[in-house]
């Protein structure tokens, strides 16, 4: 009797894009905010895995191959490694 959310195609992409940019606004925000590595670590699980996995979430079920999360988390990995100070 559950229903799964049915979504758009054309909203998987600009989702996944949306929420990479706010995570890279926080990176590059110029609040002068002493730097802590809590944050960092945030960012970086963010980037890392929750877009992945809301992405996956978003494709389960639809015609787009799974095997298109891999490129996200590469991606995702390099942005981390790259915007984040170490």
């Amino acid at each position: 009797m559950t229903k799964a959310l049915q979504f758009p195609k054309t909203f998987l992409g600009p989702f996944s894009a949306i929420l990479l940019l706010s995570c890279l606004i926080v990176i590059f925000s110029h609040v002068e905010v002493p730097f802590d590595h809590s944050i960092a670590i945030a960012v970086a699980v963010d980037i890392i895995l929750i877009i992945p996995l809301i992405y996956f979430s978003l494709i389960r079920k639809t015609s787009i191959p799974k095997t298109t999360t891999i490129p996200l988390i590469i991606i995702g990995v390099f942005a981390a490694l790259y915007f984040l100070p170490s």
